[in-house]
């Protein structure tokens, strides 16, 4: 009985072993059979019977339907082992007292295991649903009355789902059951949930999804999503477990992270996290699993960066709530190594974790590294920090190597450190933390820089220093800066000034090393590999090290005096430079580079970064400028260190020359009212040449130093673009070709950095900068002139914008968000710069239009690339925020849709445009809705003719009346007769079958057309009412257009007017006949509506008497009476004034889109509300079958007794025409002699087929002609129904037909084995016989199972051979009246009766 294994093989679970599996537990199974057989009888047998039974039944895979009737019976099965296990704790001696070997739960998980590893995803996921619904026998939540924690409520089911699908046809019933008394979900032993039920859920996940179909009890199709209720059920289970199950738990759930799918990896550790809502005590081995299991998936970057910042949330969580074991006191030493690694996973750079989470991980970790503390209140874990720390700077922890200057920091080292700092800040946290933090931290790094002599001590006790100085310990009150008044900030005290100094002076000594020809030629690399490592070692030591130290101690002196000294020398060698000694011009283009990073963080020297003793600094720094723009390497031909000067210059030299550039820009710009720049001309040869150098240079440029290039071609085009566009001072003709140029230059290199960095961790912010710049309010107002008065001009930022939907892709939408986001802010312009809203837009009309339909392409969190979430805007006040329900499918329109919503308004009733501008009316939004109605609206459909939803030709026309909804109130009268083509053309749109969620939106754009221009909409809406040739849904469009516009929520003032809404009515009241109910519902209520308006209806009127009588009638009747008070506010239902934030939270169906309730679906639901309101008092159904059969026999009996009542004979029983009745004397002699012919030793028991009676009618036609015994019913009152006569035409006179209800079907079959007959089951199981191969017994009995559900499970005791009938198509089973007829067939030529031989 073990059940399958599941074998990993490339990530992917399979089921190999599944033959050889199944073969094992049949010859179980067989052996378990056989040794009931043979034993004496005990107490217990039954319940082993039945245990066989249902794993009989379970291998059947291939029918679910059977399986999924053995519930009931596995729950009683596991109510017995509870009960087992608990009288086994309160009696010692029971084990030896039981002769026979209980049930345990390890046969119980044996029946589980074998659907929850079944090969089927469909018969896993069956299991899981009836597992989740308390109905495999075990509470796995609390009844359903407590709303809670209920799974079945259907209200919550419904809430959740946004669209139910009633065509699935792999949904399953789901009945309401009585309830039943269940096992605890205590019966569940740890390793079963998680190496079973866990594995499973894993490859259901990556397989068919979790989502359940199912009929409920009213008959509806619902659905329900599993997943929560997974989740609920592993928070309920990790409550309910012991300390020691629990740990043990937990520590297997972090061991299957490593291999699950990540997915379903952060799906369990996060539920774990949420069901250790209380302390609990964790396992001595705990800690060292978690650092070994969620090392290698963070360091080797085995699940993507937004799956591993949810593992490290989870982990921190779990870790809080633990508590220490007594043992853990003694073993404390041992466990410094496996916090340390476990921490290092919260510092590193690829998971910024502690920065970025919207709780405080910190405070987590902060509350289970204390919990490493003595209780006397000793802080171990403090000292430890210390220890660590002095351990660490004196190389006694980690392997050192020799020391090479080039690549002096290792990954491990870097870790470790910022661990053993994580750990000193997370060991106190009270008020004095940072003193006494910093006070275990202050001698390991004081000893570090004394020792001169050991370059690796001296980098230990640096990276010590500057990962305190990022978390806030080394740097503050008492240690770094003491801020007083007016914000002027101290000098640290000379201490830590000294080592301040060491660490500053060590960091400058390594930047010098890199280019030492005699460092290089050591570093044993190759060319290729040591131009990467000198490059990342030089990025490290300018970003992360000296920056971090500069912005710590802003006012130290001996940083000033050290970029001072550095400044004057590299300044004057630079600009004395004469490109041959190309090693030194790089290490003081290197060290400059390095100074002004250290000036821009600290502020030291103002609003200038260069450190100038020198009268002239303006001179100084603007001939510094130049140089470094036109500086250029050349390398001589007779150095002996060119094989290693050529890729330290190359990875080095352009990073340092960029950054240069991009630091000094800034100041040289603002310094143009000083003379230095002394006209606008020579700024604009200034930032010429510098664009046009980045140009020819872009492409040549290292990775590493695009960043720098960008940030300087960034400053150089903002001071252009505020130049030379949009300040109205320059004629825009005249200067196109000179606009076009540059901005084609600026473009062309921002793309080329967009592309090169597509890889980088820089990616998003590029993006996001590029877009700011290009689509200013400025820039693309100054765009839109020059096309207004040059149609020709070619508009270099419309085609940067073209160019980023394209490059976007169907994969790459959050390039299209960047784009699409601040080309919306820009289009609003900017009031304090007189830029109008919404003129800049008119350009791009066509995207406009395009995007407004746009649909993303919904893709995997997996698939987005990472830099994206570690990506921050600088300023997210100053873009459009979408809802926080926005569908991540329509990000893209809705900005566009949030661009439009903020745009003024106007007056629609008169020609006043004065709010909105004429010229954005005529030239932007009357073409955007023309090209949408014509062009989309009316599209040909590309998938046949008619629109199925999840299409294209689905979202393209749901999406386009969304935004037509939104742009309806820019629909102004104007002299070219747009508003009568739009009015035309909605009318147009009411005309084709659409789904009820398209037309919602139809209406609401009708509706709000109505409002704004009531004369020309009511005209024509009471035109189309009045036609003839409507179809119903056409016709209900327009009813429901006409109710808010004449009666409900948007009365007009012009259909207030009687003679109008007499011809309301007359295109309604044809509706009062219509086929179908809703429409029927809606005529109803508006008439009802609209004739008190016109009619006195307390009055006799001669003149409108049939409208009187019609009102008196709807209003009187219950039926209608019943339905209107449902109907109340019918045309209340729709607000017309859309917003934005409305349409973007509507919920979704499964296809991204939206699934509003239509009117129609509410009337739907209030006739069927109505009608179960009306029938609420009717008895069950069987109590009206019984009462037919009582007014039938009764009907009978008065018929028999009295000629007079011989009319009331059923005319609709079928009658057979005189001249069709073969009476002759010898037909009447052979049918005498029929009757008393030899009959089969076969008896057909149909008695599982309940109201079945076409199926029970057939049998009695079949079993009739091939002579059968006799024919077993449920219910002999079925005979005299129309249906079955019909059906069976005479069959009942010549063969004898039994009843037998269900309930006592068992003590029937049992009399008959007795009277010698054999029970033969027409059943698919594993030990049925081909029907072919199979010998039927002269007395035999045909037990026929139920339609689709077989022979029930109580009764497969009882049939002593099962037979079938293999099909040979793909569908698997025929009904019961063709399978009975077979099997009748099959018996007949076996058995055929000497007579009928002889006949033949």
């Amino acid at each position: 009985t073990k059940h399958a294994r599941m074998v990993k093989k490339g990530g992917n679970f399979n089921f190999e072993m599944a033959t050889k599996d199944q073969l094992l537990r049949r010859r179980g199974l067989f052996l378990v059979q056989t040794w009931m057989s043979t034993k004496q009888p005990e107490h217990g047998d039954d319940c082993i019977l039945k245990y066989i039974m249902v794993f009989e039944t379970l291998e059947m895979e291939a029918e679910p339907h059977l399986i999924d009737q053995v519930w009931d019976m596995v729950a009683d099965l596991c109510l017995q082992v509870q009960h087992q296990q608990q009288e086994s704790s309160m009696l010692e001696f029971a084990t030896s007292t039981m002769t026979t070997t209980p049930l345990t739960w390890d046969w119980i998980s044996a029946l589980f295991g074998r659907i929850f590893v079944a090969e089927s995803p469909m018969l896993r996921k069956l299991g899981f649903f009836r597992f989740l619904n308390n109905e495999a026998g075990i509470q796995v939540f609390a009844p359903a009355n407590n709303t809670s924690e209920s799974l079945s409520s259907k209200e919550e089911q419904r809430r959740l789902l946004q669209k139910r699908s009633s065509k699935n046809r792999h949904a399953i019933s789901f009945l309401q059951k009585p309830q039943r008394q269940l096992a605890t979900l205590s019966i569940l032993a740890p390793d079963f949930v998680s190496h079973v039920l866990i594995f499973s859920w894993d490859t259901l996940m990556a397989s068919i999804g979790t989502r359940m179909n199912y009929q409920d009890d009213s008959g509806r199709m619902d659905c329900q999503d599993l997943t929560a209720a997974f989740l609920k059920f592993l928070i309920r289970y990790v409550q309910v477990l012991e300390d020691n199950n629990r740990s043990q738990f937990v520590e297997s759930i972090i061991r299957l992270t490593n291999v699950l799918r990540p997915k379903s990896a952060v799906f369990m550790v996060q539920a774990v996290a949420d069901g250790l809502s209380s302390p609990w005590r964790d396992s001595s081995s705990l800690v060292t699993t978690a650092a070994h299991i969620f090392q290698r998936l963070v360091r080797e970057n085995q699940v993507i960066l937004a799956y591993r910042q949810q593992l490290l949330r989870s982990l921190a969580r779990i870790l809080s709530t633990s508590t220490r074991s007594n043992g853990h006191s003694s073993k404390r030493p041992v466990l410094h190594e496996a916090v340390l690694q476990l921490l290092s996973l919260y510092v590193t750079s690829q998971t910024p974790i502690l920065s970025s989470s919207s709780f405080s991980v910190e405070k987590l970790l902060s509350k289970w590294v204390q919990t490493y503390n003595t209780d006397d209140g000793a802080c171990w874990t403090l000292s430890v920090a210390g220890t660590c720390a002095s351990a660490f700077c004196q190389l006694h922890m980690l392997p050192t190597n020799t020391w090479d200057p080039v690549s002096p920091t290792t990954e491990t080292e870097e870790l470790r450190a910022a661990s053993i700092v994580l750990l000193a800040k997370l060991s106190d946290n009270t008020n004095s933390a940072t003193a006494t933090a910093s006070s275990c931290l202050w001698p390991a790094i004081y000893k570090g820089f004394k020792n001169t002599t050991s370059p690796q001590r001296t980098n230990r006790a640096l990276l010590l220093l500057v990962h305190g100085c990022r978390m806030g310990i080394l740097s503050g009150i008492g240690n770094g800066d003491l801020v007083v008044q007016q914000q002027i900030p101290l000098p640290p005290p000379p201490n830590i000034d000294g080592m301040v100094r060491s660490a500053i002076d060590f960091l400058f000594s390594l930047l010098e090393s890199l280019f030492s020809p005699e460092v290089l030629a050591e570093s044993g690399c190759s060319q290729t590999a040591l131009t990467h490592q000198v490059a990342n070692t030089f990025s490290h030591l300018i970003q992360n090290q000296l920056q971090v130290l500069a912005n710590s101690y802003p006012s130290s002196s001996a940083i000033f005096a050290k970029v001072a000294s550095i400044q004057e020398t590299s300044i004057q060698m630079i600009i004395k430079s004469d490109n041959k000694n190309t090693m030194d011009t790089v290490l003081c283009v290197t060290l400059l580079y390095a100074s002004l990073v250290v000036t821009k963080s600290t502020g030291c020297n103002g609003d200038h970064l260069l450190v100038l003793s020198s009268d002239d600094k303006y001179s100084t720094t603007h001939d510094l400028y130049r140089k470094l723009l036109s500086l250029h390497l050349m390398v001589s031909s007779n150095s002996t260190h060119t094989k290693y000067a050529i890729p330290t210059a190359l990875s080095v030299f352009p990073s340092a020359r960029w950054g240069c550039l991009s630091f000094l820009l800034p100041q040289i710009l603002r310094e143009q009212d000083d003379g230095v720049i002394k006209s606008l001309k020579e700024k604009d040869l200034l930032l010429q040449e510098i664009f046009a150098i980045a140009h020819d240079l872009v492409g040549t440029t290292p990775v590493d130093a695009l960043l720098s290039l960008f940030d300087m071609v960034k400053i150089a085009s903002l001071s252009w673009f505020s130049s030379f566009l949009g300040t109205g001072t320059i004629t825009p003709k005249a200067n196109n070709t000179e606009a076009v140029l540059q901005l084609n230059c600026i473009i062309d290199i921002l793309f080329s950095v967009l592309t090169d960095m597509n890889m980088s961790s820089d990616y998003a912010y590029i993006l996001n900068e590029m877009c700011a710049l290009l689509f200013q309010p400025s820039v693309l107002y100054d765009e839109y002139q020059r096309l207004k008065t040059d149609s020709e001009y070619e508009a270099p930022i419309r085609r940067a914008f073209e160019k980023l939907v394209t490059l976007s892709g169907t994969s790459r939408s959050h390039i299209l968000h960047a784009a699409v986001r601040h080309a919306s802010v820009g289009w609003l312009g900017d009031d304090e710069a007189n830029i109008p809203a919404g003129l800049g837009a008119i350009p791009y009309v066509n995207s406009i239009a395009n995007l407004l339909v746009h649909k993303e392409q919904k893709l995997d969190i997996s698939a987005v690339k990472q830099s994206v979430f570690l990506a921050k805007d600088k300023d997210e006040s100053a873009y459009l925020k979408l809802p926080p329900d926005t569908n991540e499918c329509s990000a893209t329109r809705g900005y566009i849709l949030i661009f439009f919503s903020r745009l003024p308004l106007f007056d629609s009733q008169s020609t006043n445009t004065s709010n909105c501008d004429d010229e954005l009316i005529s030239n932007l939004l009357h073409p955007l809705i023309l090209h949408i109605l014509r062009d989309f609206c009316f599209s040909p459909l590309k998938n046949g003719k008619d629109i199925m939803t999840g299409t294209p030709d689905y979202s393209l026309r749901i999406r386009s009346w969304q935004a037509l909804s939104i742009l309806s109130r820019f629909i102004a009268n104007d002299e070219n007769t747009v508003v009568r083509t739009v009015v035309d053309l909605f009318f147009q749109a009411l005309s084709p079958n659409l789904h009820n969620e398209i037309r919602y939106f139809v209406e609401i754009f009708g509706i709000q057309l109505g409002r704004q221009h009531p004369q020309m909409v009511a005209h024509r809406l009471i035109q189309e009412l009045n036609r003839v040739d409507l179809s119903l849904q056409h016709a209900t469009s327009l009813m429901i257009v006409a109710g808010y516009l004449a009666v409900g929520r948007y009365q007009l003032d012009c259909l207030k007017e009687p003679q109008k809404l007499h011809k309301i009515l007359a295109g309604v009241i044809p509706c009062l006949s219509s086929a179908q109910g809703f429409s029927r519902a809606i005529a109803q209520f508006l008439v009802y509506s609209i004739v008190p308006r016109i009619v006195d209806v307390a009055k006799e009127n001669d003149e409108n008497w049939y409208l009187t009588n019609i009102y008196r009638f709807l209003d009187e009747n219950m039926d209608m009476h019943r339905l209107r008070i449902k109907l109340l506010n019918l045309f209340e239902r729709y607000d017309a004034d859309l917003t934005v934030d409305e349409l973007l939270s509507i919920p979704v169906d499964e296809g991204d889109e939206a699934d509003p309730e239509h009117v129609v679906d509410f009337i739907k639901q209030c006739l069927d509300d109505a009608y179960l309101e009306s029938h609420a008092h009717d008895p069950p159904a069987w109590k009206q079958v019984n009462e037919l059969h009582r007014l039938q026999k009764q009907k009978e009996s008065v018929s028999s007794s009295s000629d007079e009542n011989q009319t009331l004979a059923n005319f609709q029983r079928k009658i057979i025409p005189l001249d069709a009745l073969n009476i002759s004397h010898s037909t009447r002699q052979e049918r005498l002699s029929a009757s008393k012919r030899q009959h089969h030793s076969l008896v057909l028991c149909a008695s599982l087929l309940t109201d079945q009676v076409p199926m029970l009618a057939g049998l009695a036609r079949t079993a009739e002609i091939f002579a059968a015994e006799s024919l077993v019913i449920p219910d002999l009152g079925v005979v005299r129904m129309d249906s079955f006569q019909t059906i069976s035409v005479t069959a009942a006179d010549w063969i004898p037909i039994e009843e037998c209800p269900e309930h006592n079907l068992v003590s029937w079959i049992q009399l008959k084995q007795k009277e010698g007959y054999t029970i033969i089951g027409v059943e698919q199981n594993l030990s049925s016989t081909n029907i072919s191969n199979f010998e039927f017994p002269q007395k035999t009995i045909l037990l026929l199972g139920k339609e689709k559900e077989g022979i029930p499970i109580p009764y497969s005791p009882f049939v002593e051979h099962c037979i079938q009938i293999p099909p040979l198509g793909i569908i698997r089973s025929l009904n019961v009246h063709v399978s009975g007829a077979i099997c009748i067939w099959e018996y007949s030529k076996q058995w055929q009766l000497p007579s009928l031989i002889k006949t033949h």
